[in-house]
């Protein structure tokens, strides 16, 4: 099709060893950074074991353990999902997949317009209403979106390697990015990428 990045001789978007349907989003990472799918699949992965264990559920607060109220479906934070995406961050992220289809001249997916409809509606949606599939999509175009994200991914991927250390720092300062009072405190700074290694280090 016109205009589908057909990474190492792939054809109508498909990886060529797996034969998985690439998104626009994962053709993007593959062509812009040097990515790999398993290079993808190791960021995704990583981001969600930092944020959610990969479990898609509710923010677990320090107050649900003191009151021991975690349950099967998390806790009771704002946040929700395998990425733990608060209601103002799904906004922009929803909004910055819409400008990703628009700068690449492709349909903006249904389940993004359709979220944006029922967030402008007043109608209750969260991150964890989505698919698996959908947030992933989701948070990788918020994070190639963001500002400062460049450099981060480049290095995340260079030489066509996984780099989980650099993925750290993609996670810190683009995704979780934390309190602004404290996101160039470098105490915290070394504290999130120590937690990063804990959440990600292969046993």
């Amino acid at each position: 099709d016109k205009g589908i990045f057909n990474p190492d001789g792939g054809t109508n978007g498909k990886d060529p060893k797996s034969g998985r349907a690439l998104t626009d989003i994962e053709k993007h990472y593959i062509k812009k950074y040097g990515a790999t799918i398993e290079g993808i699949d190791s960021l995704v992965t990583s981001i969600g074991s930092a944020e959610s264990n990969n479990q898609n559920i509710r923010q677990i607060t320090d107050e649900d353990v003191k009151e021991k109220r975690v349950g099967k479906s998390g806790g009771t934070g704002p946040a929700t999902g395998l990425f733990q995406i608060e209601p103002d961050r799904l906004k922009t992220g929803l909004q910055r997949a819409v400008n990703f289809s628009k700068i690449k001249g492709t349909k903006v997916p249904d389940w993004v317009v359709n979220a944006k409809e029922k967030i402008a509606k007043g109608e209750s949606f969260e991150a964890m209403d989505l698919t698996p599939e959908q947030q992933t999509e989701l948070m990788l175009i918020d994070i190639a979106m963001g500002k400062g994200s460049d450099d981060l991914l480049n290095e995340s991927f260079a030489g066509g390697r996984a780099n989980i250390g650099s993925m750290g720092k993609v996670w810190r300062d683009i995704w979780h990015v934390g309190p602004a009072d404290r996101r160039e405190n470098e105490d915290w700074k070394k504290e999130r990428l120590t937690y990063w290694e804990s959440k990600t280090r292969k046993s």
